[in-house]
C-alpha cells in the first residue's frame, strides 16, 4: 500500500463501426492511494492497519494525512500520538520524544496524558547512548518518570514508569561511577573523591550498590494500552472520551477500531459511522436511572446507546469493561457507577432482553461477548 497523491484510472470503451460517436471517458479513482482528500475515516483505518503491520514509515505518513487533514476531527489527538509512537517504533528515540512533549503541551488535560509522559521519557532514555556519554538526555527521562508517577499514581502506566525510573537512576549512577573510576585511574583522587561524595549525597548507599548489580539484563516491563481519544470537538481543550471498543456481533464489518496496542488483534465496526448509525434508531426509551437518562437501539447492526446525565471519567472502569464476556445465563452485565435502576425491563434487540437491576446493573441478553465504546456530545455507551 502507498501513500501519496493518486492518479485517476481512465477505461476507454472500443467501438466496432466508425461512425459511432467517440467513447466516453471514465475516471475510476484509486482509492488504494491514500490522499488529504481521503475520507476520516478510511485514513484512520488505513493508518491503524499500516502499524499493526509494522510499516512505521507508511503508517507515519498515513497519520500525518489524518492530522492535516482533519485537524479537528475525532482522531486528531489519536493521530498526534501515533505519529510519536511511529517514530519511537523506528527507534528515532530523540525525535518521538520531542513530539510526546509536544502533545503534552498542546493537550495537558487529555486522558493521554499519562501514556505520553511514560512515553516521553522512555524515548529519552533509550536515547542515552550508554555510560561516560551526555547524561543530559537520562536526567531529562528521570524528571519524567517523576512527574507521571506524582500526577497520575492510579495510572495503569504507574507500575512501568516505576521500573523504568529505576533503571535510568541506575544508569545516571552507573555514569558517574565511570568517571569516576577513570579519575581514579589517571591518579586525580581529589576530583575521584569529591565526585564519589556529591554521588553519595544524591543517591545514597542503596541505590549506588543496586547500580553496581545493574538491573539493566531483566526484561522491561509491557507497556498498558492506550485508550483511543475519540473527541468530536471544535476546540482542544474539551475533555474527550475513551474509544474503548465496539460491537463485533453479528455484522459484517472491516473498519478496526480499539484500544491502542502495538500488536494487538481488534474488534470491528460497521462500514457506518457512528453518526450514521445513531440516525436509524429503531427502538428507545427514557430515564432509566438516575445515571441513564436514555436507550435507543439500532436492530439491524445491533447496537445499544445508554445515553448518561454525565460522561463517565473512572478511567478504571471504562478498562475493566472493554470486552463484556456473557453469563452463564447469556447476559452481558455491566454496573455503571454511581447508578441506580428504577426500570426494570425493555426490549431492544428481541422482546424484554434488556433488563435493569435493583442496584443498577444492565443486563442485556447476548450470545457472544461485546465491547463498549464511550462516546461525548452527549455522553453515551455505545454496546
Amino acid at each position: 500500500m502507498s501513500v501519496g497523491i493518486s492518479f485517476p484510472l481512465m477505461l476507454v470503451g472500443c467501438s466496432g463501426s466508425k461512425s459511432e460517436p467517440e467513447p466516453e471517458l471514465v475516471e475510476i479513482s484509486d482509492e488504494s492511494v491514500l490522499t488529504l482528500d481521503t475520507p476520516e475515516v478510511i485514513l484512520f483505518d488505513r493508518a491503524k492497519r499500516l502499524y499493526e503491520s509494522n510499516l512505521y514509515r507508511n503508517a507515519l505518513e498515513a497519520f500525518e494525512l489524518l492530522r492535516d487533514g482533519y485537524p479537528f476531527g475525532a482522531y486528531s489527538d489519536f493521530a498526534d500520538i501515533k505519529i510519536a509512537d511511529c517514530q519511537f517504533q523506528m527507534k528515532e528515540y530523540a525525535t518521538a520524544a520531542l513530539l510526546y512533549e509536544d502533545f503534552l503541551k498542546e493537550h495537558p488535560r487529555s486522558e493521554n496524558a499519562p501514556y505520553a509522559l511514560l512515553r516521553a521519557a522512555r524515548s529519552y532514555q533509550l536515547s542515552n547512548r550508554g555510560s561516560g556519554r551526555d547524561i543530559g538526555p537520562l536526567e531529562k527521562s528521570l524528571e519524567l518518570y517523576e512527574k507521571l508517577l506524582h500526577d497520575y499514581p492510579q495510572s495503569v502506566y504507574f507500575e512501568s514508569g516505576k521500573q523504568w525510573k529505576r533503571e535510568t537512576i541506575n544508569s545516571l549512577i552507573e555514569s558517574e561511577l565511570l568517571i569516576i573510576d577513570f579519575y581514579t585511574r589517571r591518579g586525580k583522587p581529589v576530583a575521584a573523591e569529591a565526585r564519589q561524595k556529591s554521588l553519595e549525597a544524591r543517591w545514597g548507599q542503596t541505590k549506588i550498590q543496586q547500580a553496581k548489580k545493574s538491573l539493566e539484563d531483566s526484561e522491561p516491563p509491557a507497556i498498558a494500552p492506550l485508550e483511543l481519544v475519540n473527541a468530536k470537538r471544535v476546540a482542544e481543550d474539551l475533555s474527550p472520551p475513551s474509544l474503548l471498543a465496539l460491537d463485533g456481533r453479528e455484522t459484517n464489518m472491516d473498519l478496526q477500531v480499539q484500544t491502542i496496542t502495538d500488536h494487538q488483534e481488534e474488534p470491528k465496526i460497521t462500514h457506518s459511522t457512528l453518526e450514521q448509525a445513531e440516525l436509524e434508531i429503531l427502538q428507545s426509551a427514557d430515564r432509566f436511572s438516575n445515571r441513564i437518562t436514555k436507550v435507543e437501539c439500532n436492530s439491524d447492526k445491533k447496537l445499544a446507546f445508554i445515553f448518561l446525565d454525565k460522561s463517565i471519567e473512572d478511567i478504571s472502569f471504562l478498562t475493566a469493561h472493554e470486552v463484556l464476556n456473557p453469563t452463564k445465563a447469556g447476559d452481558i452485565e455491566l454496573k455503571i457507577p454511581d447508578t441506580g435502576s428504577v426500570f426494570e425491563e425493555f426490549s431492544c434487540f428481541q422482546e424484554k432482553d434488556l433488563r435493569f437491576s435493583s442496584d443498577g446493573v444492565i443486563k442485556i441478553k447476548s450470545s457472544g461477548p461485546a465491547e463498549m465504546l464511550l462516546i461525548e456530545n452527549p455522553p453515551r455507551l455505545l454496546l
